[in-house]
């Protein structure tokens, strides 16, 4: 989620407590990752080549690349509705990935 400064309010329902995620990436980013989220590239993880396995046919696995967290058409870079093994490449200049009904992802290269 990105909160914009011109925003004027943000409501959150159902969902964990939030924490910022800063601007700039520090600490060691994780080769690893839940089926489920979404994930700043050199912060919550690293660049490389990701597999997901075992998504079975009828379990939908979805990934997007990302420029930027708002969600919206222009911020896809890439994104795909995979079944079996998936497989995506993450460049250091894609800002997030987000994945969703996928098994765990891990680093290949």
């Amino acid at each position: 989620m990105t909160i914009k400064a011109s925003d004027k309010i943000f409501k959150s329902e159902g969902c964990e407590d939030w924490e910022a995620v800063p601007a700039t990436a520090s600490g060691t980013p994780k080769t690893a990752m839940s089926g489920d989220g979404m994930y700043r590239i050199g912060a919550d993880i690293a660049p490389g080549t990701y597999k997901s396995a075992g998504n079975g046919a009828d379990r939908g696995c979805y990934w997007e690349r990302g420029n930027d967290a708002l969600h919206g058409i222009d911020s896809i870079i890439a994104n795909e509705n995979a079944s079996g093994n998936a497989i995506v490449t993450i460049g250091a200049d894609n800002t997030y990935f987000k994945t969703n009904g996928c098994k765990n992802w891990k680093k290949t290269d």
